[in-house]
């Protein structure tokens, strides 16, 4: 989630701006709702991906509302076919405050999602 309005500003700028066709998520809520704010403030449609083991009220509603795909997963556990598939104009972003650890989601995701994504793909 943004930590700060400037944050929350950027990711909507962001958004709004490149229009990334995919937006995949590692950690979702707050950071989702900018995004689609962001998509609807320029009338556009992204591909939205939310990683989350333990889904908020508002993201259920959004994928009830096919807003996203929600993948009830902790990032650990995630196939990485999922993040081989993301296309080249797409935004990766992770939402964690975890700490790096042997088994933990940040090493997971630096060592073995990152190198699979497409070098064109913007990561947060």
């Amino acid at each position: 989630m943004p930590k700060s309005p400037i944050e929350a500003e950027v990711l909507f700028a962001f958004v709004a701006a490149e229009k990334p066709d995919e937006i995949f998520q590692i950690g979702c809520g707050v950071s989702t709702a900018i995004c689609l704010m962001a998509a609807d403030f320029v009338d556009y449609v992204p591909q939205v991906t939310c990683v989350e083991p333990f889904p908020s009220d508002y993201l259920l509603k959004m994928e009830k509302e096919r807003r996203i795909r929600l993948i009830r997963s902790k990032a650990q556990n995630l196939d990485l076919t999922e993040v081989e598939n993301i296309g080249s104009h797409a935004l990766f972003f992770v939402d964690s405050t975890h700490t790096l650890g042997p088994a933990g989601e940040v090493t997971k995701i630096i060592l073995e999602m990152l190198p699979r994504l497409k070098k064109e793909t913007v990561v947060h």
